[in-house]
């Protein structure tokens, strides 16, 4: 094997694993306290209390379980795809806050890593997409399908018929 090949394949695992760990221990550590979870989406003001409630709820447990889907080769291309849309959505939210002029903690990862600014997380979740776009255009790359050999011509196809002994 071709050493840069080598350096991709081992770049897109460890992109795969620290997506994994990210997004299960960001779950973890919210569905600890889905109360808190719950003000800390309260404050990007963009849905009601009860909506907040409910994706307090059941968010952690979608993150954990795409983080370790991410792991299992099997689920892996829709853990993806819900890590994808995941960080596209936070990522949304987060550019939402910033151009509103919101000052608050972007509620990440609750309060495990301490306070951290909405320009962090964006910048965070800069690195994280860069990750996902390469492991996404290894995938395309590596299940890109192989293009058939041309058939040979036979004669039906040239409006010949071809008799049957």
């Amino acid at each position: 094997m071709h050493f840069g090949n080598r350096i991709v394949r081992w770049t897109v695992c460890l992109s795969q694993v620290a997506l994994a760990v990210v997004f299960t221990f960001a779950g973890v550590l919210k569905a600890a306290d889905p109360n808190a979870f719950a003000e800390e989406i309260m404050r990007y003001q963009l849905v009601p209390w009860p909506v907040a409630v409910a994706m307090a709820l059941w968010l952690p447990f979608l993150e954990m379980a795409a983080g370790a889907g991410i792991l299992i080769p099997a689920l892996r291309t829709g853990a993806l795809a819900i890590v994808t849309a995941l960080l596209l959505t936070f990522t949304a939210a987060l550019l939402s806050a910033w151009q509103r002029g919101l000052n608050i903690d972007c509620g990440c990862f609750g309060p495990a890593l301490g306070p951290q600014t909405v320009i962090q997380a964006l910048a965070r979740d800069g690195l994280l997409l860069a990750m996902l776009a390469g492991v996404w255009a290894h995938r395309a790359r590596r299940l890109r399908p192989l293009t058939p050999a041309p058939a040979e011509p036979s004669s039906t196809s040239l409006g010949r018929i071809s008799k049957q002994p």
